[in-house]
């Protein structure tokens, strides 16, 4: 199970490993199914059932024989919690983890054994909007942190990342380049602590994403187009307004990230 804040790389750290030597697909198969505010267990167990086939008398496992099925579940922590204080397909998903074993919905209700399984999983940490996942079900997985990277961390990311993109460009914008990225840090955190999520405001949720798009905005500019550090600025400004300021719902807010 890994544990982090949005845009920590959480399923991207997880994907590169599934796609690594280390899992060759001629012995594995992976299903990755998407967990939201609207998920019930039926449809989770629909969607499991559907990429299981039966092997012997009650006994079931992957639809090719010989491989091993990874189910990965993201976003473990999004189902809604109902009056008893249960996410019903985290429920569901702690029975088949605890004991490899799922009952069939209607009919017989067949307890069925489930082999050649294995459990892999990412979420983020409870608070702020994020649903507390039941600990006995946590209890079941090895846990990873993925921490937030550090501040130089990430300024040394976008930094190099923008100066391979104008390293044929004029002298005057290279040079500005490390003050772009301290000025869109700087920008970034102060719209974190100063703009938190709110249930009115449920979509203010700012993460390192954000710090993507506004630099996949500045690497489209062209040479012939740019050739003062003014109309770098003045593009970065362009980003900036485009990713965080039109989100926000109100005009002090917006004049926060204007001044």
């Amino acid at each position: 199970m890994f544990v982090g804040d949005s845009g920590t790389a959480k399923t991207v750290t997880i994907f590169s490993h599934f796609k690594s030597e280390n899992m060759p697909m001629d012995k594995y198969v992976i299903l990755t199914i998407n967990f939201s505010s609207r998920t019930t267990s039926s449809d989770f167990q629909k969607n499991f059932e559907e990429n299981i086939d039966k092997r012997t008398f009650k006994q079931y496992g992957p639809k090719s024989a010989g491989k091993q099925l990874v189910l990965f579940i993201d976003d473990l922590n999004m189902p809604k919690i109902d009056k008893y204080g249960t996410q019903q397909p985290n429920a569901l998903l702690k029975f088949l983890v605890e004991r490899n074993q799922l009952y069939q919905r209607g009919g017989d209700l067949e307890l069925r054994e489930i082999v050649d399984t294995q459990y892999v999983g990412a979420m983020t940490p409870p608070g702020g909007g994020n649903n507390p996942v039941d600990p006995r079900l946590m209890s079941l997985y090895s846990c990873f942190n993925i921490t937030f990277p550090t501040k130089e961390a990430i300024e040394k990311i976008y930094t190099s990342i923008l100066q391979k993109h104008v390293e044929n460009f004029h002298e005057d914008i290279r040079a500005v380049v490390p003050k772009v990225t301290t000025a869109t840090l700087n920008l970034y955190f102060l719209i974190c602590e100063k703009l938190p999520r709110t249930p009115v405001k449920f979509h203010y949720i700012f993460n390192l994403r954000d710090l993507s798009r506004v630099y996949e905005g500045l690497t489209l500019m062209t040479i012939d187009k740019f050739v003062t550090k003014e109309s770098l600025v003045r593009l970065w400004r362009n980003e900036c307004m485009r990713v965080f300021s039109d989100r926000l719902v109100n005009e002090i807010d917006r004049s926060l990230v204007n001044d």
